[in-house]
This record gives structure tokens, C-alpha cells and sequence, in this order.
């Protein structure tokens, strides 16, 4: 793997850390006060893949919208 190929993908690999790490606490939300949340999101690596992992864990069920530059992540208990 070159070097640029490297640099150019730590970027993207943060950047799905950190949308992913922003679909716990709006999960638990839904959990805790019995509602429905919704986060929007980048279209990203593994996002839809860890919201449905996180809604099983929870106990949720996880819908979720693609849309042209992002997904919108909806938890219901």
C-alpha cells in the first residue's frame, strides 16, 4: 500500500468513528425514554451495519432512509 493511499483513508476511517459514535447515545435515548430518535448521518462505511447492531444490543428496532449525501437513522423501541 502506497503512502497516499494510506493518508487518504485514515480520514475516512475517523469519520466513521465518529458517526458511529454518535448512534449509542441517541439508541439509549429511544431505550431510556421509550421514544423515537433519529440521527442524520454521512453516507459512510459500516454506519448501517453498526445502527442495526446497536439497535439489537438495545433491544430497538433500527429504520433507516438513504438519502443522496447521508443516511437518517431512526430508533423505536
Amino acid at each position: 500500500m502506497s503512502i497516499s493511499a494510506r493518508e487518504s483513508s485514515e480520514p475516512l476511517h475517523d469519520a466513521a468513528a465518529l458517526a458511529m459514535a454518535k448512534l449509542e447515545p441517541v439508541a439509549e435515548l429511544a431505550r431510556d425514554l421509550g421514544i423515537r430518535t433519529e440521527v442524520a448521518l454521512p453516507r459512510l462505511p459500516g454506519v448501517v451495519e453498526w445502527a442495526r447492531t446497536v439497535a439489537e444490543a438495545l433491544g430497538l428496532a433500527a429504520t433507516v432512509e438513504m438519502e443522496a449525501d447521508g443516511v437518517c437513522v431512526r430508533f423505536s423501541p
